[in-house]
């Protein structure tokens, strides 16, 4: 009997595409394949990343600045877009000029990602006014019944997110000079 009438192990591995196992059998140059239709990942047609432009906001502080506003009317405007976000209340620190949403946490066939949206106040030497920092922080788990330990990070971002930097620049960007 040769090694090769038995059915082999073959891994299909596709972006996009769930991870797949089949089975090749060799027998009497047959050449068998079981294979079935490979499934759609949701998490990564619903996601950006790798090599997409975009993707450069997945886990990276990203800077920006308010122009002709106060420090805490900024606060205030960038605090309205993270609650767009998200229905639970908004961890914020004013004083320290802190705001997060929540972990976001979607589920997918191929496991559940969860997203955190986090802006920082940054101090400019060079500028009367307000700059901060934010980042959305992206992981990604395939585990049935996850904990937090279970979460990587991943080099993607829903694509719910993707906005997300036009909208906080554009939140504290006022045409109208202070008075």
């Amino acid at each position: 009997m040769n090694k090769y009438d038995e059915n082999l192990p073959v891994k299909v591995v596709a972006p996009g595409y769930l991870e797949y196992t089949g089975k090749v059998s060799f027998k009497d140059n047959l050449n068998l394949y079981e294979f079935k239709d490979l499934i759609v990942d949701e998490a990564y047609i619903n996601s950006i990343g790798s090599g997409e432009e975009t993707a450069k906001i997945a886990n990276e502080w990203q800077d920006f600045a308010a122009h002709h506003m106060t420090r805490e009317e900024a606060l205030r405007r960038i605090a309205s877009v993270l609650r767009n976000y998200s229905d639970e209340a908004l961890s914020s620190d004013f004083v320290a000029g802190t705001i997060s949403t929540p972990w976001l946490i979607r589920n997918f066939n191929s496991g559940h990602a969860r997203t955190k949206i986090e802006v920082a106040e940054t101090y400019n030497a060079f500028s009367d006014e307000p700059t901060f920092q934010f980042r959305i922080r992206s992981q990604f788990t395939k585990e049935k019944n996850p904990t937090d330990d279970d979460y990587k990070k991943w080099e993607r971002v829903l694509k719910t997110y993707e906005n997300v930097p036009k909208q906080l620049t554009s939140a504290v960007t006022n045409l109208m000079k202070k008075k």
